[in-house]
């Protein structure tokens, strides 16, 4: 039995559960009565927990015989992401497609006052400047500008950053990812998009700013995602 309070954190350990196979698409989750005591809480609670992963696409509840797992190499559930969730692009397809990335721009400088701020770092601690694209079964998906203090990956390289980024930061560093503060907006493509994501001169990008920490909060990532405006799609949970 895991004790675990409030119907988000249930959400999400049922969410990760999900993307790990833990649950396979297609299968049926156990009943609510199991789950409530698995999770030492009430029917009511694991049922608001249900609501949000069939929200997020996650799951559906089929009349009279129970909730079960979505497909998830469905497009529009691969473009959905809970504004909260801090996996990595690989960690949430989980081999449903196949993920690739391209370096565009690695490099190592000095970090902006901005960055100073909000990774915690100081003005004579470097950091990686980073802009690679990532595709979906070879087709542009999104295009990531990332900021990480050298001193926390001493050793990244090109190599590294053509595969899962966040895989590789757990395993160096042996932290695992935390949480991210986004902000989110609507923007006009710019040139790289055009060039990038094939996006066209007047086409408008869903852009997201974040900043990544570990569990126990130490940021260590900014950056800014581009996504198509027809490929990202951001759901907020709150409770009323």
């Amino acid at each position: 039995m895991v004790k675990t309070s409030g119907y988000r954190k249930i959400a999400n350990d049922i969410m990760n559960k999900i993307q790990r196979g833990t649950f396979r698409s297609g299968e049926k989750l156990p009943k609510q009565t199991e789950l409530a005591d698995f999770y030492e809480t009430s029917r009511v609670t694991v049922q608001k927990a249900l609501n949000v992963l069939t929200l997020e696409g996650y799951v559906a509840s089929k009349k009279g015989m129970g909730t079960f797992v979505k497909n998830q190499s469905d497009d529009s559930a691969l473009y959905e992401s809970n504004v909260a969730e801090p996996v990595g692009l690989s960690q949430k397809v989980h081999g449903m497609q196949a993920v690739t990335s391209k370096v565009v721009s690695f490099h190592v400088r000095t970090p902006k006052e901005e960055e100073c701020e909000k990774l915690a770092i100081r003005p004579v601690d470097n950091v990686y400047d980073i802009i690679r694209v990532r595709y979906l079964d070879n087709q542009p998906f999104r295009i990531e500008y990332t900021v990480i203090p050298v001193g926390v990956l001493p050793e990244l390289n090109t190599a590294v950053l053509e595969n899962s980024l966040y895989q590789y930061v757990e395993k160096t560093t042996g932290q695992t990812i935390g949480s991210a503060i986004r902000k989110i907006k609507a923007d006009m493509s710019d040139r790289y998009d055009q060039k990038y994501l094939e996006c066209q001169l007047f086409d408008s990008v869903l852009e997201i700013e974040q900043v990544v920490t570990f569990s126990d909060d130490r940021p260590f990532e900014l950056s800014e995602i581009c996504y198509r405006y027809d490929k990202g799609c951001f759901i907020a949970i709150h409770s009323i």
